[in-house]
């Protein structure tokens, strides 16, 4: 994998619009692109090298298979919460850039992690994106993986650029530059394990803050 992997960070939210507000008031952050569907908003954001994607379901039920991007955020628990819209608000898409993506696509399925969405390729007029969604072990958090060398678009295919009206209002300014680490919340006495998946599945290691 690469040193600097994070392609974007996905959130599921309820109010799209009003989080595209904070981040481009608040936060600084550009509107780069969106996606509009019958079931899905979705609105890219960007501050230096830091992307950010908000996803807001429309409708209850969605067959996840029948569009590209979309992974439920809540898990349903009973057969009456699967066709009512998400409740809760969650940051739950780490995507990831890897190269070799059919090889550790594979490798991942071999050592029972959970594929989501299978290997597939996505393209447009700026290239083509291979990409597959996997499972982590940690509560409803999935990683996107991604291999976008092919690609020269700002995002990924299919997301279309804002009209100018809208361009006009990103900020010049920029408070965020990337992203330095992603954090995790889990239960106690669980870090071990999830130190230990993601060491085996995707290579990474610990490292020690102090002494």
């Amino acid at each position: 994998m690469e040193k600097s992997c994070i392609h974007h960070v996905e959130f599921g939210v309820r109010n799209g619009e009003e989080y595209v507000r904070k981040f481009r008031q608040q936060y600084k952050f550009a509107l780069i692109g969106t996606r509009f569907t019958k079931h899905l908003k979705q609105w890219v954001l960007l501050s230096g090298t830091a992307r950010i994607l908000l996803t807001q379901q429309l409708l209850p039920f969605i067959n996840s298979t029948s569009d590209i991007y979309h992974v439920p955020w809540i898990q349903s628990s009973s057969l009456n919460e699967k066709h009512s819209l998400p409740h809760l608000d969650s940051v739950y898409n780490v995507a990831l850039k890897v190269k070799n993506i059919k090889e550790i696509t594979e490798k991942l399925s071999r050592s029972g992690v959970s594929i989501v969405k299978p290997l597939q390729t996505v393209a447009d007029a700026d290239g083509e994106v291979k990409l597959a969604t996997v499972k982590s072990c940690i509560g409803n958090v999935v990683h996107t993986l991604i291999d976008d060398a092919g690609y020269k678009g700002l995002f990924l295919p299919k997301f279309n650029l804002p009209d100018m009206k809208e361009l006009q209002l990103n900020s010049s300014e920029t408070l965020t530059t990337h992203f330095d680490h992603v954090t995790f919340a889990c239960n106690c006495g669980d870090s071990e394990q999830v130190l230990n998946w993601y060491s085996n599945n995707f290579g990474m290691r610990r490292f020690l803050m102090n002494r």
